[in-house]
C-alpha cells in the first residue's frame, strides 16, 4: 500500500519497479486516487529480504501537477 496526499492523475503500476517477485494485478485497489493497494507475490525460493519495490522519482503526477518523490521498500 502507498498513499499520496493529493489525488494521482496518471498512476500506472508498470512504473513501479519490483524484483524478487511480481504484483498480482487482480488485487489492485485504488481508493479516491490517493491510496493504492496491491498484493506482491515473492518468487519461489526467495527470502523476504531479497525482494525490492521501488517507485522512482517522477513516476506519477498528482492533481496539482507535482511529480512524486521516489520511495524504496524491501
Amino acid at each position: 500500500t502507498f498513499t499520496s496526499t493529493k489525488q494521482i492523475v496518471d498512476f500506472d503500476l508498470d512504473k513501479i519497479h519490483v524484483s524478487g517477485g511480481e504484483f498480482d494485478i487482480d488485487t489492485l485497489i485504488i481508493d479516491n486516487s490517493k491510496v493504492f493497494t496491491v498484493n506482491f507475490e515473492p518468487s519461489s525460493n526467495i527470502s523476504y529480504s531479497s525482494t525490492l519495490i521501488r517507485i522512482f522519482d517522477g513516476s506519477f503526477t498528482d492533481i496539482a501537477g507535482n511529480d512524486n518523490s521516489g520511495q524504496l521498500q524491501n
